[in-house]
């Protein structure tokens, strides 16, 4: 019961931590968002929200090539996770990978 309730409160900590950090990306505040979204991955290193919001706050700061290895990471857990592919996609087009952009996306 201990290890259940232990699991309860990991979960309920990673989604406030993911919550901090799209409420500071949506105020864009992306480095602090990064930090937030970091914390939620100390704890749940395979949390889909956490990843995907930090390589979304990665995007926005213009640093694209960390954002693609976290979407990389995000897909690898999920392969149709529809926000880092439509992110992953964005990125490539904004790198001018438009031939790229259209084969991931049409791949997945």
């Amino acid at each position: 019961m201990e290890i259940k309730e232990n699991n309860k409160y990991r979960a309920y900590e990673v989604s406030m931590w993911c919550r901090k950090g799209d409420a500071l990306s949506t105020a864009a505040n992306y480095e602090q968002a990064i930090i937030w979204f970091d914390a939620a991955l100390k704890i749940d290193p395979n949390s889909l929200d956490a990843l995907c919001g930090k390589g979304n706050a990665l995007r926005m700061r213009g640093q694209y090539d960390e954002a693609i290895l976290v979407f990389d990471k995000t897909l690898a857990i999920n392969t149709k996770h529809a926000s880092s592919l439509a992110y992953k996609g964005e990125i490539l087009r904004m790198k001018n990978k438009h031939d790229a952009a259209i084969l991931f996306l049409t791949e997945h």
